[in-house]
């Protein structure tokens, strides 16, 4: 069943508590806001932990050292693109 929430004078919205108890959100959730026709949806970003973190660093290391990038290589990329802009 939907719940109705107010916009608030600063632009806050609460989200109803059985809502909030059903999603698992916490003080703090992230979420990313789509403005879709006459509607907004909210999608729950999950952060990564750090140690999600560091597997991912890990794995592009691995692959950059496969490819022969270096940090060199890496800081050059950024200051070109940064250039670019």
């Amino acid at each position: 069943m939907p719940e109705i929430a107010t916009l608030s004078e600063r632009g806050q919205i609460v989200i109803p508590q059985d809502v909030r108890e059903k999603m698992h959100l916490e003080p703090g959730s992230k979420f990313a806001v789509f403005p879709i026709e006459d509607s907004i949806v909210l999608k729950k970003i999950e952060m990564p932990s750090l140690e999600k973190w560091d597997d991912v660093l890990k794995s592009l290391r691995a692959e950059a050292k496969k490819k022969g990038i270096t940090e060199k290589d890496v800081d050059r990329m950024v200051q070109e693109t940064r250039r670019s802009k």
